[in-house]
């Protein structure tokens, strides 16, 4: 600081405070300007903190592994709940109950789609199959098929015109 630190700007007001700390820091010792150097040291980043140890390094990437390893395996074994067919979004829920298997798709209008058309449905559980439509300006689709057994999966193939998409959900 070149000048004596001062608060307001009426000099009859004014306090003046007579520390200096460049000054005092000539005076003071080794120990005493090591510690102040450390004041306005740049702190290291997220990543250099979360890896500065091995052991810290090992928890770090080992929790970074594990994270992915599990994205990669609920993308690869999962299903596929939702599909787009004609600019239209289909999804289907799929419930087991006391023997029966319901099953819920549902049609919603995306970006760019045309009128909605006729949407053919099959659905298949277990070793069970029913067929439905979807016609113009109906937007779900509910089904119930009986299956004893709780099944592991539903698949649906949704045909519209010339094109088609398949989901398949986890029965909950």
């Amino acid at each position: 600081m070149d000048k004596w630190e001062t608060r307001e700007k009426n000099d009859k007001a004014n306090v003046t405070y007579y520390y200096n700390r460049e000054r005092r820091m000539e005076g003071a010792g080794r120990y005493a300007r090591f510690a102040e150097s450390l004041h306005h040291a740049k702190r290291p980043g997220l990543l250099r903190t979360m890896t500065a140890t091995r052991s810290l390094a090992m928890l770090f990437y080992g929790l970074i592994f594990m994270l992915v390893a599990a994205f990669l395996v609920d993308w690869v074994s999962g299903g596929k709940e939702s599909a787009r067919l004609a600019g239209w979004s289909y999804s289907m829920d799929a419930l087991w109950f006391e023997g029966d298997a319901y099953l819920s798709l549902r049609r919603e209008r995306g970006l760019g789609a045309r009128e909605a058309g006729l949407a053919t449905v099959r659905v298949t559980v277990g070793g069970q199959a029913a067929e439905g439509e979807f016609l113009p300006g109906v937007h779900e689709l509910k089904l119930k098929l009986p299956a004893v057994a709780k099944p592991e999966w539903a698949a649906a193939l949704i045909v519209s015109g010339d094109s088609q998409a398949e989901l398949a959900v986890r029965m909950r």
